[in-house]
């Protein structure tokens, strides 16, 4: 994978727990102590706004820094 050769951690396909509910992304990617969330969306399927699927993709993911590193951390 080229995010791997570039140093990153990858974590294909991970479950992330987080208050007793279960999140399934595509990717998360993680170096120097920073990671970040990859979970693709295609709103065109249902004439979605990107901009508006953008956001809600981030409100999804903004708590989950510790969930993330303990996945991350091993």
């Amino acid at each position: 994978m080229l995010a791997e050769a570039a140093g990153f951690q990858c974590v294909i396909k991970p479950v992330i727990w987080h208050n007793d509910t279960t999140l399934k992304t595509d990717l998360v990617l993680s170096k120097n102590s920073k990671s970040w969330i990859l979970d693709v969306a295609i709103p065109w399927e249902n004439n979605e706004p990107l901009d508006r699927r953008h956001t809600e993709k981030c409100r999804k993911y903004a708590n989950l820094s510790v969930a993330v590193g303990r996945l991350t951390r091993g």
